[in-house]
């Protein structure tokens, strides 16, 4: 089986199994908000009445705005990660298969999945969709946000604006106006990332897949 095929096989299977550990960040924090919800013990004073509330209130700020952001920028290395991953493995199988050289050698300062693109287009005569690369880059620089700085945006709201990252953050609606005004990562937001590196990756393949072909038939 061809080796581009392999991958593809396992990109959907890849796929469908980040969309399931998305979805289990969503339940565990519906379960989170039901929980509070029934933690509602009357108490027989008033100081033990305010102390509850206070209680749940950080509970509710916590489940809110503080776990989305931790456990849904976790997602975002991990779909980054395997993003970065798998563009690696496609010049792996151009030098294996077709004799280019290792991408390890190309002299270039570009890194990660600049220097991935830039081989894969080099050698395949391919050219990546333009409108999807600005994305993967706009994904590439909340990636970097997330690593260097931690998931709380409240405290970097001024790194997004200078990571030209504002269409971003309104195209995937994640300012919301809590009395904080965070940014809040969501699965919404998580599944869609998904669903970009999908389409990326998928017509990459597809694309040397065609090349290939049309080679053969000549």
């Amino acid at each position: 089986m061809d080796q581009l095929l392999v991958r593809k096989t396992f990109l959907d299977y890849m796929i469908k199994h980040m969309h399931g550990y998305n979805l289990l960040g969503e339940k565990a924090l519906t379960e989170m908000l039901s929980d509070i919800k029934d933690d509602t013990k009357e108490s027989s004073d008033s100081y033990s009445m305010l102390a509850q509330e206070l209680y749940i209130q950080e509970k509710l700020h916590t489940a809110v705005n503080i776990y989305p952001n931790h456990f849904y920028s976790s997602l975002v290395l991990t779909i980054y990660s395997f993003l970065e991953g798998e563009l690696l493995e496609v010049c792996k199988i151009l030098h294996i298969t077709r004799g280019f050289p290792s991408s390890d050698e190309e002299q270039t300062r570009d890194r990660g999945i600049r220097r991935s693109k830039k081989y894969i287009e080099k050698y395949t005569g391919i050219s990546v969709d333009q409108g999807l690369w600005e994305e993967i880059l706009e994904l590439n620089r909340m990636r970097n946000i997330i690593a260097h700085h931690g998931p709380d945006f409240n405290k970097k709201l001024q790194l997004l604006v200078e990571q030209n990252l504002g269409n971003h953050v309104q195209k995937y609606d994640l300012l919301k106006e809590t009395p904080y005004r965070n940014i809040l990562l969501s699965s919404n937001y998580c599944g869609k990332v998904i669903d970009l590196i999908k389409v990326f990756l998928e017509q990459i393949y597809t694309k040397i897949q065609a090349g290939s072909s049309l080679n053969t038939n000549k």
